[in-house]
């Protein structure tokens, strides 16, 4: 593509000073050196304002909130302050390969709105979360990014196309990318780089951990986005396990079994739907050892191969 221009990346932390050093010095150790990183502190009681001030970077700029937002909150004040043509979004837990941002901007063309990349977590191999063609490096997926959206240090959006869709929806703290990139789809076209160039760590207090924040952010999403994804059949199957699996584990298996039934109305064919159901009639401790198990045998199943 032709020049780029500045990439403006928001980061958003709270009481994170410990793990900022990783993830900044990823961003700023960039192969495209043509970038501003904002470091959002969304009222952390830490040394977080010390250390940002110990990183002799003139692309490094700190802005603090005196109230905490939360992470959506958070990001869209960073994307009110943001310069550059197209942003991207780093978390304080993650790291960036160094050419992350350069592979990205390299698939871009003028068409494109979005560009994702694949993680790889230390913990579990690489794996593609997008359907597609494994043997392209680039592949266009504006139709294919209903289900398993890669997370927010993935992205790089157009500045344009992300003010236009009016940023992060902040009464989200979970899939709150992923709601993002459902409104980013109506857009224009997004693009899948087949590279692990985000290394994601997994920490105890990462905001997915919580019943709290998984039921009401995936209800919400379903919610907001239902005429959108009931016209993707997969899309509405895999996002209704999904809840109801989350609701079964925290003893609510009345309620995830509406939701693997809805699944089942959408593609019937789909075994994980049916199985979902069985073994929610047998009450949340059954059904956590179901799913303790087939994660289990996945997993496996990936060393063997």
């Amino acid at each position: 593509m032709s020049d780029p221009g500045l990439v403006s990346v928001v980061l958003p932390t709270r009481n994170r000073a410990a793990l900022l050093p990783r993830a900044i010095h990823s961003v700023l150790g960039q192969t495209h050196r043509e970038l501003e990183l904002i470091v959002v502190d969304d009222a952390s009681s830490d040394g977080t304002a010390e250390l940002i001030a110990s990183i002799p970077d003139a692309r490094l700029r700190y802005l603090r909130l005196d109230r905490n937002l939360g992470v959506s909150g958070a990001r869209n004040a960073g994307i009110a302050q943001a310069r550059g043509n197209w942003l991207a979004f780093q978390d304080s837990d993650d790291e960036w390969r160094v050419e992350k941002l350069q592979r990205q901007l390299a698939a871009a063309t003028a068409d494109t709105q979005m560009v994702l990349c694949g993680s790889w977590y230390p913990e579990c191999p690489w794996q593609s979360l997008i359907q597609a063609d494994p043997d392209r490096e680039v592949s266009d997926v504006s139709d294919r990014i209903f289900v398993r959206i890669p997370a927010a240090p993935t992205f790089l959006i157009r500045a344009e196309a992300l003010r236009r869709v009016g940023g992060f929806d902040a009464e989200l703290s979970f899939c709150e990318d992923w709601e993002l990139a459902l409104r980013i789809h109506g857009v224009g076209q997004i693009l899948w780089v087949n590279l692990p160039l985000v290394i994601q760590h997994r920490t105890p207090d990462s905001l997915f951990t919580t019943e709290i924040n998984a039921i009401a952010g995936l209800s919400h999403i379903l919610r907001k986005h239902e005429a959108l994804l009931r016209g993707h059949a997969e899309a509405w199957s895999w996002y209704s396990n999904w809840l109801g699996q989350t609701l079964c584990q925290f003893d609510r298996c009345r309620d995830g079994r509406r939701h693997f039934l809805e699944a089942i109305r959408a593609r019937p064919a789909t075994a994980r739907s049916w199985l979902n159901l069985a073994a929610s009639l047998l009450g949340s401790r059954a059904f956590r050892a179901y799913l303790n198990t087939g994660r289990g045998l996945r997993r496996a199943l990936r060393h063997a191969a």
